[in-house]
């Protein structure tokens, strides 16, 4: 397809001065497609992960070995995940948009394969990320991923909230 200024318009979030292959640390947002609610249910404020949930924690675990960082906490709610991840240098050539399209990529693939479909996106295009700037900010983002699950009926991503925030009714 080519450049169209209409169609093409996205702005990066990415700092321009920031070097996303330094040792840093990382949170990050993926939401499912659509925001389809496969991968947990919430079970009296905890996520209960359905096969799809267990294969996207399984994916994440993946990154230690495949690129050496250091993960943390992480969440899989019922239509997008949260997680935590340091690249500490271990190895060379390790970027934030390397580890996230593996990651992004692998658990797209084998998510698709358990649902028994191929034929459309996983994740929603991009992912949020936010680079940790000291350890009361980490610290934060922690107690956030924690009470993601109590805080579902709020959140921004329940698909209840987001008919009630455009007016939408729940089935359209």
């Amino acid at each position: 397809m080519r450049y169209n200024p209409d169609y093409h318009h996205r702005r990066s979030i990415r700092l321009k001065t920031f070097d996303y292959s330094r040792n840093a640390t990382y949170f990050i947002t993926c939401v499912v497609f659509q925001r389809e609610g496969v991968l947990s249910e919430i079970v009296d404020g905890q996520c209960v992960l359905t096969p799809v949930g267990e294969i996207i924690m399984e994916e994440w675990a993946g990154l230690v070995e495949r690129f050496g960082v250091t993960l943390d906490a992480a969440v899989t709610m019922p239509n997008h995940f949260h997680g935590i991840f340091s690249i500490n240098g271990e190895r060379e050539g390790v970027t934030l948009g390397k580890v996230m399209n593996a990651f992004k990529s692998l658990a797209a693939r084998r998510g698709n394969a358990a649902l028994g479909r191929a034929e459309r996106p996983f994740w929603q295009r991009n992912y949020y990320e936010h680079i940790v700037r000291d350890e009361d900010d980490l610290e934060r983002i922690r107690l956030y991923i924690a009470a993601n699950p109590s805080r579902w009926h709020e959140d921004p991503e329940n698909p209840i909230n987001v008919a009630v925030n455009t007016g939408q009714s729940k089935t359209g």
